[in-house]
């Protein structure tokens, strides 16, 4: 019941904000290894003779109930691209307007080095200027360093969280391995996604903070953290 009440609130919240959709592969691999798996014990390998159809079925059907009563009027009014175009704006550029401070930032600054730099040589005398840093929200191009696709930021946030997947697989059942492990596939997307904002830093402290309990440094690091982020929110008063 508990697995069941866990994917409906996290699918209606990934519905309130598509940015949780950082994490959205933590809950898929924990939820399908630990509910739709009887009797399995930890390691990559199972048994599918575990492997029960029945709760995958309940565990979708209760998934796709949420997205059907999201989205369903949009698609009743075939608004549903306009909807997606939206929600995944690959046409607004790599970095946001308040860009993360992630790879991708020191790519673009790369970029930018290596422009005034060849321009300084004489080398890109006849290339625009690097503009990758301005803050605006548009798709621009870099001058030296090779272009960066969506499909390429995708490729290396996904390969990012790998690790973090396959140990999670391998321990079935294990809360602590579940938040470390949405601890850090936010980490990744944060690191290498694109059109990353700022405060989806906030995606990686606040769930950081149950398994830093241990460690008081840490705990303590980023629950100033969190109040750093917010503070300028006014969602905490100082």
């Amino acid at each position: 019941g508990h697995f069941l009440m866990a994917a409906f609130w996290f699918a209606v919240l990934l519905n309130l904000k598509h940015i949780f959709m950082y994490v959205a592969p933590a809950y898929f691999v924990y939820l399908l290894r630990s509910y739709c798996f009887v009797g399995t014990h930890s390691g990559v390998s199972v048994q599918w003779r575990f492997f029960s159809a029945v709760r995958f079925v309940k565990l979708g059907l209760v998934v796709a109930s949420v997205f059907l009563v999201s989205f369903g009027p949009f698609i009743v009014l075939n608004q549903l691209p306009q909807v997606l175009s939206r929600l995944f704006p690959f046409k607004r550029g790599l970095c946001h307007a308040y860009w993360a401070p992630n790879f991708w930032a020191v790519y673009n600054f790369a970029d930018k080095v290596a422009s005034i730099a060849g321009k300084q040589f004489g080398i890109t005398s006849d290339m625009p200027a690097a503009v990758m840093t301005g803050g605006l929200v548009q798709e621009y191009k870099h001058v030296i360093l090779p272009e960066v696709t969506p499909r390429t930021t995708f490729l290396c946030s996904f390969l990012s969280i790998v690790p973090a997947l396959v140990k999670l697989w391998c321990c079935p059942g294990n809360p602590y391995h579940f938040v470390r492990c949405v601890v850090l596939c936010a980490c990744g997307s944060f690191m290498f996604g694109w059109h990353v904002h700022e405060k989806a830093i906030l995606l990686i402290i606040i769930p950081l903070r149950f398994v830093s309990g241990s460690k008081h440094f840490v705990s303590g690091h980023s629950t100033f953290d969190v109040l750093s982020v917010t503070a300028n929110d006014k969602w905490v008063d100082m």
